[in-house]
């Protein structure tokens, strides 16, 4: 099994999504420090399960979660992803096989699962008697305990639930000494143990088996649910082999399974496999099925090589036991070990609880015999209390029945009453009807007589008033007509007004008309010069700037190209293996000699045929002509460069071939390669010789097709991809970069630089003419600007004084439109008074007329009414007064019949209260019978009852009433008797059996977890004390090999107590005695643990292991040998090796680039070295 891919997302400083992809064998991480390689360290330790926050460099486990920077917005959750891959047809193939520990561990397990069921069984009896109202059993503080979660689960404990520690001291008083003085009992029960981890609760969190998505394979959802849904007594009692295969089986058909762990910042966090959801427990077996965890020599963090070096003996034991595999032992058989003490003190005291229970029964057997006692005198009392209240009940019918009669009877005498009232209130209401018609005569003469005294006074009234308004209206007739003439007066003022204003408004119009004039004339003089000046002047603005960004453009291209034609060139010399052979051979030739040139420095190769004449020449490009090659070859071959190993070169004769001959004959349907190329004079010859015969066809096709029609041909011909194929063979040529394409690609960047230094000049001609009329366009525009700005000062001028002018009009105009209306107000003022005046005319008339009106002799006619009525009303007065003295005898006759009305009224509502209240006691009574003994019964029985009672005498009920009083005596003289304490009796009999043979399986439950500790720890000393001498000879052996020479050895400090044993490591370097390790180099402490963690390595590999930052310390020669060891164990583990060792780069397989670009964001590239040396080869 092998790990093929890690993806990261939002996991510490990784923002974006990182698919790393992992191949067999060594893969370096570098980059600078603070660039977050470690990172992905922490990475593949959270994803293989690891839980707390300080393991990940953290304070809390949300502080993985990219928390953003001053540019990037913080993300919500994080993700690890892990692809494991097998290396044959099935992972299932490559699981660990289960062997004797983890049978041990299962056999654990289930013991500790059969004493925490006993215990609860315990509990559940212990519950059952409190709840049945056992004082003792309540007091003896029975709880369910926990043992304290591993870190593994951070889970809180619960509450009222004591852990192993908190159980208080037998001789405590407040802690177990019940108020009763009896010992209580506390029962410990501790969750299963690791080994039967994810066989049943979630206690790691992560999704249940109802949350698997049903579009993942079912396989693996039942499989995952059926290992969820099982009770730990089922899979406890499967064999262990047999749970790995229910447990993995969907496996046998998948080779490759994607681990998936996410955190929500919410502090949620979700597990997958493939996918589908599932717990942490369930990749945590997966992982150690595998072989992959994050033990401290799989996943070995920076600094952590010097820790283990220089840690305490003890500590050193630690990791030694995860080598064996036995580092979860130590805590599950302490936890084993606390479970078999506490339930040792459980059994001790289920004997206390035992006593406590036999005497709760036997009191419970006293309190069955009373509540019996007590269930007879009740039965006696009820039949007392139902005879009883029959006798009452029939007595108070007969009251009832004589109340009955005496409320009739006062009734009738309440009708009689009432005849008798309603008599004397009509005779009353008839003489009171009498006395009001007198009343209303009466009232109508007074009425009369003060008509008549009104009438008299307002005609006296009225006359006075007329004269008075007479006089008041000559008044205000003679004021009008004095005003009227002051109004035709102040009319004349205000037309004289009206005519000088209206003289006034002509001459200001005319004078704001001719300035209006001026000004019109000064703004329209230049105004469209100016603007198309302007208007120019922003035309070459635009243009010039055009002009200057098109230069720069091509200013930087020709830099650019210039840039690349000289990169070319640097690679053209760089790529010719003949470029020093060739100084060389310059400087051994004579002053008169030609210079030697390469013979692709004399043709002139057109970029679409460059790779065929690649193909053709390959290395020959680079040959030398000379006059003499003979002589530049010998004096070549005397340098020392030409001795080198691998030195290669050739020498041509130049000379001038003007007419190249082809032998070939011509019907050859192909243009020949010679006649497609330019070539110098002096190169023609050696050209001809390497390129005769050599003909370009369009596709290789092509040319198989004419040896196919012509297979004795002998031409060779090249494709314009440089496939070279003849008769005899076929040779495909890809290679990018030689030197004829090089070539070619300089005489194209050649052309392109001086095509663009050509448009240089022209633009930057351009730029200056632009300018040029700029210049005058601009200084043009400034002439124009101050004529302007001097007519715009007079314009300004002329526009105050037409301001002014305005003003005055407008001033004028407003003083004007305030005399036309003084004048209307004027008029209407005037024509109101003429109104008026009018009015007054016409009133004094009708005055005048009311006025004579009025005549004395119909004032003395009122006079004698009024004495002739004011007799009438005093005859009627005497008979009022006779009416009033007959109304007050029959007022007292009504009060003397409604007060025996009364009376009567409150006879017969006593009778009703009496009535009611021998009702309600009759009601009061049955209730109280019936909520006491029941309604069923009463109704039952309450016949017979009163059968008896009509029978009894009155000394009989009394006989009957001292009985009752007997016993309800004797009921409080004995006091309180639980009534449900029969059947409580039988109850805690049962539970009293049941609790007796509880304690027995619990016995039995413990000796059984008591001999599988043993077992235990027999086979953990034994894999330890084996391990320990594996890890001591691979020790042995690294030791010489990492140091180059040299001893080392390991030491248990106690022999004969291996797992409580310290381990000592001494190392002695080649031509050292060091007395102790702490005296080593730092180098040589790095190189001592490393061969510790190989030596572990080796007894107990896995498929990956992380080295950060290991080599750090190791000088050159040590660091060949540590990298010498990494590769040997590379063929059967992949290494993650972060360094920033060049040796260890270069013997890295793969190479994994770490970086910011922004910081705080981790960006990586990936880059394979075998394919980077397979590209140079």
């Amino acid at each position: 099994m092998r790990v093929t891919r890690i993806e990261i997302f939002g996991f510490k400083s990784f923002m974006e999504r990182l698919i790393l992809p992992l191949d067999a064998g060594v893969t370096g991480v570098v980059g600078p420090n603070g660039c977050g390689k470690s990172n992905i360290v922490d990475a593949l330790r959270w994803v293989l399960g690891e839980t707390k926050a300080r393991n990940l460099r953290g304070g809390v486990l949300e502080d993985v979660i990219f928390n953003g920077t001053d540019k990037l917005r913080p993300l919500g959750l994080a993700e690890v992803s892990l692809t494991l891959r097998s290396r044959g047809e099935s992972l299932f193939d490559d699981i660990v096989e289960v062997d004797s520990e983890t049978e041990i561990l299962t056999e654990l397990a289930a013991a500790e699962l059969e004493v925490k069921q006993r215990n609860k069984d315990l509990k559940a009896t212990a519950d059952a008697l409190e709840g049945s109202g056992s004082e003792a059993v309540a007091e003896s503080g029975i709880n369910e305990s926990e043992e304290s979660p591993s870190e593994e689960s951070p889970e809180p404990q619960r509450e009222g639930v004591l852990s192993h520690e908190e159980i208080p001291d037998e001789r405590s008083a407040s802690g177990e000494i019940g108020g009763n003085g009896r010992p209580k009992l506390t029962v410990i029960l501790g969750k299963r143990g690791p080994a039967f981890e994810g066989h049943g609760d979630d206690s790691e969190g992560g999704c249940s088996s109802e949350e698997v998505s049903k579009d993942e394979p079912a396989e693996l959802a039942q499989t995952i649910e059926a290992a969820t849904d099982e009770t730990p007594k089922e899979k406890a009692a499967l064999p262990p082999p047999a749970a790995l295969v229910q447990k993995f089986s969907w496996l046998r058909a998948a080779s490759e399974v994607q681990v998936t762990r996410r955190l929500y910042r919410s502090g949620e966090s979700e597990y997958f496999i493939n996918r589908v959801p599932c717990r942490l427990r369930d990749l945590k077996e997966l992982f150690r099925a595998s072989g992959i965890s994050a033990r401290a020599y799989t996943l070995v963090a920076q600094g952590e090589v010097s820790r283990i070096v220089t840690a305490k003996p003890e500590e050193r034991r630690i990791i030694l036991e995860e080598a064996a595999g036995i580092a979860g032992f130590r805590d599950k058989i302490q936890a084993a070990q606390r479970r078999l003490s506490d339930t040792a003190i459980n059994i001790s005291r289920i004997d206390d609880i035992h006593k406590e229970v036999v005497r709760q029964v036997n009191s419970l057997r006293r309190q069955a015999a009373k509540a019996r006692s007590r269930q007879t005198l009740k039965e006696e009392l009820k039949d007392i209390e139902f005879l009883l209240f029959a006798h009452s009940q029939l007595h108070n019918e007969r009251k009832l029945d004589e109340a009955k009669r005496k409320l009739e009877q006062a009734k009738n005498d309440e009708e009689r009453c009432q005849a008798l009232l309603q008599k004397a209130q009509s005779q009353e209401s008839f003489a009171r009807s009498e006395l009001m018609r007198v009343d209303v005569v009466g009232d109508e003469l007074r009425s009369k007589i003060d008509t008549l005294k009104e009438e008299i006074n307002n005609r006296a009234r009225r006359r006075s008033e007329k004269k008075s308004r007479l006089s008041e209206l000559s008044a205000f007739e003679l004021s009008r007509q004095t005003e009227l003439e002051r109004l035709h007066e102040r009319q004349k003022t205000l037309e004289e007004r009206e005519e000088q204003s209206r003289a006034q408004q002509v001459e200001l119009e005319n004078e704001a008309t001719r300035l209006q004039q001026a000004i019109d004339e000064i703004g329209d003089a230049g105004e469209s010069e100016l603007e198309a000046v302007t208007a120019r002047l922003r035309e070459f603005e635009q243009s010039l700037r055009e002009a200057e960004y098109a230069y720069r453009g091509s200013k930087e291209e020709h830099a650019r190209v210039e840039g690349e034609l000289a990169g070319v060139r640097r690679q053209f010399l760089a790529s010719s293996p003949l470029a020093k052979l060739k100084k060389a051979a310059e400087q051994g030739v004579s002053e008169n000699d030609s210079t030697l040139r390469m013979l692709i420095d004399g043709i002139e190769v057109r970029p679409e045929i460059a790779k065929a004449l690649e193909a053709i020449l390959q290395n020959r490009a680079a040959y030398l002509l000379a006059d003499d090659p003979h002589d530049v070859a010998r004096r070549l071959t005397q340098t020392s460069m030409a001795q080198e190993e691998g030195a290669a070169f050739g020498v041509l004769r130049s000379g001038d071939l003007s007419r190249p001959q082809s032998t070939e004959p011509n019907t050859i349907p192909f243009p020949a390669l010679w006649s497609e190329l330019v070539v110098e004079p002096q190169f023609s010859a050696a050209a001809h010789r390497l390129l005769d015969s050599v003909y370009l066809v369009d596709t290789f096709e092509e040319a198989m097709g004419y040896f196919a029609s012509s297979p004795d041909s002998s031409i060779v011909c090249v494709s314009r991809e440089g496939d070279v194929i003849d008769r005899d063979s076929f040779f495909r040529f890809r290679h990018e970069g030689g030197l004829v394409q090089m070539r070619a690609q300089i005489e194209e960047l050649q052309s392109k630089t001086e095509s663009l230094q050509t448009l240089l000049g022209e633009q930057e001609q351009v730029v200056s003419q632009i300018r040029e009329q700029e210049g005058q366009t601009r200084a043009k525009r400034e002439e124009l600007l101050t004529i302007a700005r001097e007519k715009q000062r007079k314009a300004k001028e002329l526009g105050n004084e037409l301001g002014a002018v305005r003003g005055r009009r407008q001033s004028l105009m407003s003083g004007l439109d305030q005399i036309r209306g003084d004048q209307e107000r004027l008029l209407q003022q005037i024509r109101e008074a003429r109104e008026r005046i009018q009015e007054f005319r016409k009133e004094k008339v009708q005055v005048q007329e009311e006025l004579d009106a009025l005549v004395p002799d119909e004032e003395k006619a009122l006079h004698a009414q009024v004495r002739e009525l004011q007799g009438e009303y005093l005859e009627l007065d005497e008979v009022r007064q006779k009416h009033r003295g007959e109304l007050s005898q029959l007022i007292l006759a009504v009060e003397r019949e409604r007060s025996g009305l009364d009376s009567s009224r409150g006879v017969v509502s006593d009778q009703q209260l009496e009535l009611q209240r021998l009702g309600m006691e009759l009601e009061h009574s049955k209730e109280r019978i019936e909520e006491e003994y029941g309604h069923d019964m009463f109704l039952q029985q309450s016949e017979s009852f009163r059968i008896r009672a009509s029978e009894l005498s009155d000394a009989q009920v009394e006989e009957q009433r001292e009985a009752r009083s007997k016993i309800r005596a004797r009921i409080v003289r004995e006091g309180e008797v639980d009534p449900s304490s029969i059947e409580r009796f039988e109850e805690e009999s049962k539970r009293l059996e049941d609790l007796e043979s509880q304690k027995k399986d619990l016995e039995s439950a413990s000796d059984t977890l008591s001999k599988t500790v043993e077992r235990l720890k027999a086979t953990s000393q034994e894999r330890f004390v084996r391990t320990f001498d594996l890890v001591q000879k691979n020790f042995e052996k690294l030791v010489p090999r990492l140091f180059g020479g040299g001893v080392g050895s390991l030491e248990l400090l106690d022999p004969e107590n291996p797992l409580e044993s310290g381990v000592s490591i001494m190392t002695r370097p080649p031509g050292k005695k060091p007395k102790s390790i702490d005296l080593l180099s730092g180098g040589e402490k790095a190189l001592c643990a490393t061969a510790l963690i190989f030596s572990m390595f080796l007894v107990r590999p896995s498929p990956l292991c992380v080295l950060d930052e290991v080599d750090a310390p190791l000088d050159d020669a040590n660091l060949v040998r540590f990298l010498s060891l990494v590769k040997e164990m590379s063929d059967r583990t992949q290494f993650i090796m972060i360094t920033h060792n060049k040796g260890s780069m270069a013997s890295a397989d793969k190479l994994v680039g770490v970086t910011m670009e922004q910081p705080g964001a981790t960006k990586v590239i990936s880059v394979s070295l075998q394919e980077a040396y397979d590209q140079v080869a």
